[in-house]
């Protein structure tokens, strides 16, 4: 799981403020302060459209998140895990 917030820099996105270790996102390789601005080739430009994008997936289904990191751009692949509200 994470913890995230609207990007609040020159780069429209989500903001990872807590990765839980353990869990996918940890697993993937995803770091605090990474920015989130696609998911699965959609443009993620809050938190609401990336809780929007995952929702609909089930655990286990893999999703392509696009990351601005350090002033690069990376491609991480998460494997969903169990949604905390089920």
């Amino acid at each position: 799981g994470v913890q995230m917030s609207n990007a609040a820099t020159d780069v429209s996105g989500v903001v990872i403020d807590n990765v839980q270790d353990p869990g996918p996102a940890h697993e993937a390789g995803l770091q605090n302060k990474d920015v989130v601005t696609a998911c699965n080739g959609k443009p993620t430009f809050d938190a609401a459209d990336l809780s929007a994008l995952v929702r609909v997936l089930k655990p286990g289904q893999t999703v392509k998140l696009t990351v601005q990191r350090g002033g690069k751009t990376l491609t991480i692949d998460v494997v969903l895990g169990e949604h905390p509200y089920e």
